[in-house]
C-alpha cells in the first residue's frame, strides 16, 4: 500500500503531479496525506472527477513512492495573421468593415481562439488572436476565410474573394501589447505605407524568404 500526497489547492486535487512534497510550484506547503481509498472516495467524488480518477489517471513513481498525475494539454501561443483581398481589390468600406470584423470575432470563438485585436483595412486584414489547440494554422485560417466570404457575399459583395496565401507570425507575451496597438492604428500606418512595404518588413523580421511573384495573389 503506498501512500498519495493531495494537494490542498484546486489545481491537481489527486496530488502534486511530479513534485514532491514542500515544492509544490503553486505555494501549497502542507500537503494531505492519504490512502489512495481515501483520496478516491473523498478528493475525487468532492471535484466530481471520479471517472477521470478511473480512466484518465496514471501513476509516477519517484524515490519509492507513487503519484497520482492527471494528463493535462495546456498551450498559449499568440500569432498575428495577415492576408489580402484577391487582387488586393478594396472591398472593405466602413460598413462592412465594423460588421465584417465582428464576424470573424465569433468564427475565432468557434474555433476556441480568443481575439485580441482585429482591423479589417479596405484591401485586407489583420487579426491578432490565440492559436486554437485542436487545429492547425492552415485549417484555423482556412475556417477564417472561407466563412467570412461566404457571409460577405450575403452582405451584397458577391464578387468578394480573399487571396489563396496568408501571413502568420508568433508573437511573445512580451510583445502583444505593441501588436495590438500596432494592429489598432493601420489606418494610420496606412497613409504612409503600403501594404506590400508592411509585408515585406514582416518578411525581414522574422527572416521568412519569399517570391514576390506568389505573395500578392
Amino acid at each position: 500500500m503506498y501512500s498519495e500526497i493531495v494537494c490542498i489547492f484546486n489545481h491537481s486535487p489527486y496530488g502534486q503531479c511530479l513534485y514532491l512534497p514542500g515544492r509544490c510550484p503553486w505555494g501549497t506547503t502542507n500537503p494531505i496525506r492519504k490512502s489512495p481509498e481515501r483520496a478516491a472516495s473523498n478528493s475525487v467524488v468532492r471535484y466530481g472527477l471520479k471517472t477521470l480518477f478511473q480512466s484518465k489517471l496514471s501513476l509516477f513513481s519517484c524515490n519509492q513512492q507513487k503519484f497520482i498525475i492527471m494528463p493535462q494539454s495546456l498551450a498559449q501561443v499568440y500569432v498575428h495573421i495577415v492576408f489580402l483581398t484577391k487582387h488586393g481589390n478594396r472591398y472593405i468600406d466602413e460598413e462592412l468593415r465594423l460588421k465584417l470584423q465582428s464576424y470573424i470575432i465569433g468564427i475565432l470563438k468557434n474555433l476556441g481562439s480568443y481575439t485580441h485585436e482585429i482591423y479589417a483595412n479596405p484591401d485586407h486584414i489583420h487579426i491578432l488572436s490565440t492559436l486554437p489547440r485542436t487545429i492547425t494554422m492552415a485549417q484555423m485560417v482556412n475556417k477564417i476565410k472561407s466563412n467570412s466570404s461566404r457571409w460577405v457575399k450575403t452582405e451584397g459583395s458577391k464578387y468578394f474573394r480573399w487571396q489563396d496565401g496568408y501571413g502568420i507570425f508568433s508573437v511573445s507575451p512580451s510583445k502583444l501589447e505593441s501588436v495590438k496597438k500596432y494592429i489598432q492604428h493601420q489606418s494610420d500606418h496606412h497613409d504612409t505605407i503600403s501594404f506590400k512595404e508592411e509585408m515585406r518588413r514582416f518578411f525581414e523580421e522574422y527572416e521568412i524568404e519569399y517570391d514576390e511573384r506568389y505573395v500578392w495573389d
